[in-house]
């Protein structure tokens, strides 16, 4: 009994320095630095991860709680924008009496105001019938676009904008598959690249121009060009094309003014306004890459030598766009490759390049 109380001692006072449990009789003790060490790590690790606890989902009551809370800021946004709507209302319905009255001359700003107050007047009317009869539904009146832009802020313009980028960007491919393949002037083939030239796309209006008139659209055609405006695209073919129609002699009084007043005085959210109205992209787009687009639209559709028809127009500002996204991609690719493989030559970037385009040209046609 005395032998065995001894060993007990022994042990308490071999481990009485060591944090961790002492090592059972038939185990060889390590050394305490070892076993110092393990064990701080062991704690760490537990302590690390019992501090990142796993992402709870919301209870019921703090999701409805979070939808109560985005209603109320959605409804004080649409009364400061619905306050904002009458008071333009009233300064559109002035200036278009001083027009009739007075012959007065709107400029360009005041032309804008006019027309986008009376396209916010035909979103007004399910805005106001959804506020009054469906106000658990205002947190989604976003989705269906049916706000008057007075309403919206200018990051949910900016995402409505995103959204339209996406569907213009398919739209774009079959746009140049439908050219390249004969079916967009029927039975003449012609290459994409080719509506790069103002000259070209000036003699395609001077010799086949009623492949592009409004009236001779078929119902697929006017579907897609207003998709791609976003402007209304449900509906039979005579409404579409009234409706693209109004949409024309919008953009042709705007270009007018826009010509004779220039583009330097127009603000960056006027800018995004004016090439989103026209199919041309404003997402991630500088103001001087903007007034560059819209310069170029500009000069070809208001020039004294050749009307263009609107729909050429368009069709060549989609085809730009996309042959400029796909040109785009290949540097984009060619400058990855090239920060990969730093020891290439000048000579091997330009083969790179190259293929890429060859690449390219081979998947869009």
């Amino acid at each position: 009994m005395s032998s065995d109380r001894k060993l007990i001692e022994r042990q308490k006072r071999q481990y009485t320095s060591i944090s961790t449990p002492p090592i059972p009789p038939t185990v060889a003790p390590r050394s305490a630095n070892v076993d110092t060490s393990s064990a701080s790590n062991s704690r760490s690790s537990s302590a690390a991860t019992s501090s990142s606890p796993l992402p709870q989902k919301k209870s019921i009551p703090a999701r409805l709680r979070e939808y109560a809370r985005k209603s109320r800021e959605m409804v004080r946004q649409f009364i400061t924008g619905s306050r904002d709507y009458l008071r333009e209302t009233r300064e559109a319905k002035e200036l278009k009496r001083r027009k009739v009255v007075n012959g007065y001359e709107w400029t360009r700003r005041e032309y804008f105001l006019v027309k986008k107050n009376e396209q916010d007047f035909w979103r007004a009317i399910p805005f106001v019938f959804c506020c009054v009869f469906l106000g658990e539904a205002i947190p989604f009146l976003l989705i269906r676009g049916i706000v008057p832009s007075t309403c919206l802020t200018v990051e949910q313009l900016d995402a409505r904008w995103k959204r339209l980028a996406g569907v213009r960007k398919k739209l774009a491919a079959a746009a140049v598959q439908s050219v390249e393949s004969g079916e967009a002037v029927r039975g003449t083939n012609m290459p994409a690249s080719a509506f790069l030239s103002d000259d070209f796309v000036l003699r395609l209006a001077h010799t086949q121009p009623q492949y592009f008139l409004i009236d001779n659209l078929t119902g697929p055609q006017l579907r897609a060009y207003n998709k791609y405006l976003g402007i209304w695209r449900v509906g039979p073919a005579p409404y579409l094309r009234r409706v693209l129609r109004q949409h024309v002699d919008y953009i042709r009084g705007d270009d007018l003014l826009l010509k004779k007043e220039g583009l330097e005085s127009l603000t960056p959210l006027e800018l995004k306004w004016a090439v989103e109205a026209r199919g041309l992209p404003s997402a991630d787009a500088t103001p001087e890459r903007m007034r560059e687009d819209l310069s170029s639209w500009i000069r070809l559709h208001i020039n004294d030598d050749q009307e263009v028809p609107f729909s050429l127009m368009l069709l060549t500002a989609i085809i730009r766009v996309e042959l400029q996204s796909q040109m785009n991609e290949v540097m984009r690719v060619a400058s990855s490759r090239i920060q990969e493989h730093p020891h290439l030559t000048h000579s091997t970037d330009s083969g790179i390049l190259a293929e890429e385009q060859r690449s390219t040209a081979v998947a869009s046609g």
